[in-house]
């Protein structure tokens, strides 16, 4: 595991969100950066000012890192994976090791099969709630909701987290980048 940029202790990370981004081979990894940072601004804008992190996993981390960092300017961290990635309950594992101790409000996520496989057991070991496929979120009477599809995508259900953790996957498309596309 490599940092990228120095973002200072872990205390200075408590209570922000961390989204995670997975590299593939031959794939950039840019344009799902840029939705999950999308989404961040919105949930800071919601839920109040907080720091923003991104976790990048995957063979080809180190070196889309610094890519992200330049294209994007969010704090990364890589973490290189062996082929296959970090899945199932051993994936889960060693992100809930990382994560625990830099104790976040939000890891957000894209909603894809590879959050299918982490999602669950990663809320099981932080404690958290987990919330799938969101689209959307809101505030009322001064709480947080997160809207996800319901019924063939006729109804949205609006779902409140009561732990202080919620692991989140984000709809893909629901939250695009503002302006241009900065993916390459």
């Amino acid at each position: 595991m490599s940092s990228t940029v120095d973002h200072g202790s872990d205390a200075d990370r408590a209570g922000g969100i961390w989204l995670l981004g997975e590299c593939r081979p031959g794939k950039a990894v840019e344009p799902e950066v840029g939705e999950l940072l999308a989404f961040a601004q919105r949930l800071t804008a919601a839920a109040g000012p907080r720091p923003v992190s991104l976790l990048l996993l995957g063979e080809t981390a180190d070196s889309e890192a610094a890519a992200v960092v330049k294209v994007w300017g969010v704090e990364t961290v890589a973490m290189a994976t062996p082929p296959g990635g970090a899945r199932g309950e051993a994936g889960a594992r060693l992100l809930a090791d990382f994560l625990e101790p830099r104790r976040p409000a939000y890891v957000c996520c894209r909603h894809s099969s590879w959050s299918f496989d982490l999602q669950p057991a990663l809320a099981v070991f932080l404690a958290a709630a987990a919330i799938a496929g969101v689209q959307d979120l809101q505030v009322r009477d001064g709480e947080l909701f997160f809207g996800r599809p319901t019924a063939g995508g006729r109804q949205t259900a609006w779902i409140r987290s009561r732990t202080p953790v919620a692991v989140i996957s984000l709809q893909p498309g629901s939250c695009p980048p503002a302006g241009e596309n900065k993916g390459r």
